[in-house]
């Protein structure tokens, strides 16, 4: 005989409740969403019947195109061989024979498949008395006009290119025929189709390239002298350590040439906007560290730093990592503000006196600014 623990007694109920909450759990969603799928049934079912009660009193009015939306819409929400039967029906009177035809069919077909021989019966007699009305376009599209990249739309839909030179029925009325394709000219040709009996047939033409424009040669930008390049001394201004700026004598430096703000005082704009950037993420990062060097403290021993938890020594850390990039975007944020205004003050339109500036960044051991040489 085996023998029976009280482990193992104890672990079958277990594995039995697991099963039993899982089963249930399953059977829970599964009502739900039956439920919820039998809710939606019964108003999509409300809703198809009251549009197609609409779509009889629309063809009572002889108000055929209404009539029609409304049938196709309450067999979309509902499918049946009698919303088709009234679709095909509603197509026939308003002398869109093709699409009758092609609905009638459909309900014969929907007919055999739910065994309703006497509406499959109706529905194959129907379209066979207006199969001979149905009108055909022809769209040729011949050789010269297969470009690559050809589409070509039929009343602005794709039409795709087994139905090129293929006869195929189709309602009565005007079609535009579009041709286009990458680099050429789109072409357009309407044909008319009678609602019955025609036989209409229309040419797509060859496309013409999309001509050639030759953009003139922009003319290169000159100094006052007429010739291309920087005045003498840019060169060794440019070379010097830190942020050279010389405003003055028409240069390109202190102005853009049309008149506008100067190019001086747009870069003031940007430095400026990089110093406020820099001065708010140091303010935030400096609020950050003092408010992380307060949780370290309390998890020291009476506030004593040297007795601290390996959470708090951690967490001191992070707050004087923090304290230390504050202090670097400090410096940055001060830097590019001071370049901003050095920039502002020195760009001013007046050409009259040339005036420099040179910001120049001072890093040391335990220091950390910018020395700024201005000339007026």
């Amino acid at each position: 005989m085996m023998a029976v623990t009280k482990s193992s007694r104890n672990q079958f109920p277990l594995q039995w409740k697991m099963r039993t909450s899982v089963v249930l759990a399953a059977a829970m969603t599964s009502i739900i969403a039956l439920s919820s799928a039998q809710a939606q049934s019964d108003s999509d079912l409300v809703a198809a019947e009251a549009l197609f009660e609409e779509g009889r009193q629309l063809m009572a009015a002889e108000r055929y195109d209404e009539a029609c939306v409304k049938f196709a819409a309450s067999h979309e929400l509902d499918p049946s061989v009698g919303a088709l039967l009234n679709l095909a029906n509603c197509y026939e009177q308003g002398e869109r024979i093709a699409s009758a035809w092609a609905e009638y069919r459909r309900a014969e077909a929907l007919a055999r498949q739910n065994r309703d021989r006497r509406r499959a019966r109706i529905a194959r007699q129907r379209a066979s008395a207006i199969e001979g009305e149905r009108s055909y376009l022809t769209i040729s599209v011949p050789a010269a006009a297969r470009v690559d990249g050809l589409v070509v739309e039929r009343n602005g839909q794709a039409l795709a290119s087994a139905l090129w030179d293929q006869r195929s029925p189709i309602d009565g009325g005007t079609y535009v025929i579009r041709a286009r394709a990458p680099g050429y000219l789109p072409s357009e040709v309407k044909v008319t189709v009678a609602p019955r009996r025609d036989d209409a047939q229309i040419a797509v033409p060859a496309l013409e390239p999309e001509p050639v424009v030759e953009r003139p040669a922009q003319p290169q930008p000159q100094g006052p002298s007429g010739t291309q390049g920087s005045r003498p001394g840019d060169a060794d201004d440019g070379a010097s350590a830190g942020l050279s700026v010389t405003g003055g004598d028409g240069g390109s430096s202190s102005s853009d040439g049309g008149g506008g703000m100067p190019l001086g005082r747009k870069l003031a704009l940007v430095s400026g906007g990089l110093g406020v950037l820099g001065l708010s993420t140091s303010a935030i990062l400096g609020v950050r560290a003092s408010s992380q060097w307060d949780d370290a403290k309390n998890t020291c021993t009476d506030g004593d730093l040297g007795r601290c938890t390996n959470e708090g020594v951690a967490m001191g850390e992070d707050a004087q990592t923090s304290a230390n990039w504050a202090t670097t975007m400090f410096v940055v944020g001060g830097v590019a503000s001071v370049g901003a205004a050095v920039l502002w003050f020195t760009s001013s339109s007046n050409r009259g006196t040339e005036r420099a500036a040179r910001i120049e960044p001072l890093l040391a051991p335990g220091t950390a600014g910018a020395q700024v040489h201005m000339r007026f």
